[in-house]
């Protein structure tokens, strides 16, 4: 009992870290897949401990399921995970543990999941684009109807499955523009290569939750610098919106940004976010010593006026940066591997990194 205890505690207090881990610059992918194993292991114990003693050990629900071997009881409830200070964002790593020694089942269990109406829908759409799921015919039907979730339209749009932008585009032509779900369908029509105005969805997305650091980096990284500068000069305007629009200029990869940048980490309201563009930007090494020696000049002197992560934006630059950096810089690395290649569905590089590596 003992044993089971601990192991009990060691796996809340990994889960707990790993959310926390996914989120800090510091912490490049060799870090974080190192942890994930550290996570998968702790939760092995817990899985043989389960099956051996008798009668069953007592353990928390979602932590129960976490361990179970089927899906029969559906996924933790959203308010069984308040313990942890993300908890849409957890359930979504639970499920990456939960399939992540079952990658022939995935598609199988996925779409058991999206056919039991007792299962939030909503979190089993965003874990499939999560996943790289294929369009199947079995979730065709699902697709259908008035009634579809915002997130079942981003699923198609992360596809990158462009035989589906006639869905899309049917979803348009009979949404309300003021629907929620009209700017992420014209976000999912983007990602499958319809042009549109990228500030003006930026705008309309803003104005509601659909605009995520995911759907801004998309926006973001290949629009011209004009546009870019539209939509850092709105959302700085509105209210609410300040840390969005650091993201924005961090997205752009501008260097003239980082002047500003560096001015806005020395506030205390703007400082993390600040940081964290900065890193975006110029990696971590040259902007810790842009904000502790503060010269500028020294950090940026013979750049391009491009970088991401202190590197060029090109493919064997990126290459580096998906090596060897950071969740949020892997990220855009993936936002422009995915405009960049038609047909290929969206990377989330926040995922469980599991044994099978992180380098491809």
């Amino acid at each position: 009992m003992l044993l089971q205890d601990s192991a009990t505690e060691q796996a809340e207090l990994l889960l707990s870290q790993r959310l926390t881990l996914v989120h800090d610059r510091y912490t490049r992918v060799g870090q974080l897949m190192r942890h994930d194993h550290r996570l998968l292991d702790c939760l092995q114990v817990l899985i043989e401990l389960k099956r051996q003693m008798t009668p069953p050990v007592s353990m928390l629900s979602w932590m129960n399921w976490l361990t179970e071997a089927g899906i029969t009881s559906g996924l933790p409830h959203i308010d069984e995970l308040s313990r942890f200070s993300t908890p849409e964002q957890t359930l979504q790593l639970m499920l990456d543990i939960k399939f992540s020694q079952q990658t022939d089942k995935l598609q199988h269990f996925t779409e058991l999941l999206l056919s039991n109406s007792a299962v939030d829908c909503s979190a089993v759409w965003h874990f499939a684009a999560r996943q790289q799921l294929p369009v199947s015919k079995a979730v065709l039907p699902l697709l259908q109807g008035d009634n579809i979730c915002t997130a079942a339209i981003f699923y198609i749009g992360c596809s990158g499955d462009r035989s589906k932008l006639p869905l899309v585009q049917q979803w348009l032509s009979t949404l309300n523009p003021d629907d929620n779900r009209f700017g992420i369908a014209q976000l999912s029509a983007y990602m499958l290569g319809q042009q549109t105005d990228v500030a003006e969805l930026v705008a309309r997305l803003s104005q509601t939750s659909g605009l995520t650091d995911v759907a801004l980096m998309l926006l973001m990284v290949n629009a011209p610098e004009a546009v870019q500068m539209r939509i850092i000069n709105y959302l700085s305007a509105v209210g609410g919106q300040t840390e969005m629009a650091i993201r924005a200029m961090a997205f752009s990869g501008q260097l003239k940004f980082v002047p500003l940048l560096l001015e806005l980490s020395q506030q205390q309201d703007s400082a993390q976010a600040a940081l964290d563009a900065l890193t975006l930007i110029l990696g971590i090494l040259d902007a810790d010593m842009l904000v502790s020696a503060a010269d500028v000049a020294a950090v940026l002197t013979g750049k391009n006026k491009r970088r991401l992560a202190g590197c060029d934006i090109e493919e064997t630059q990126l290459q580096v940066v998906w090596r060897q950096g950071n969740a949020l810089q892997r990220q855009v690395v993936a936002c422009h591997r995915f405009l960049a290649n038609p047909g290929s569905a969206l990377v989330f590089t926040d995922r469980l990194i599991d044994r099978a590596g992180y380098g491809s």
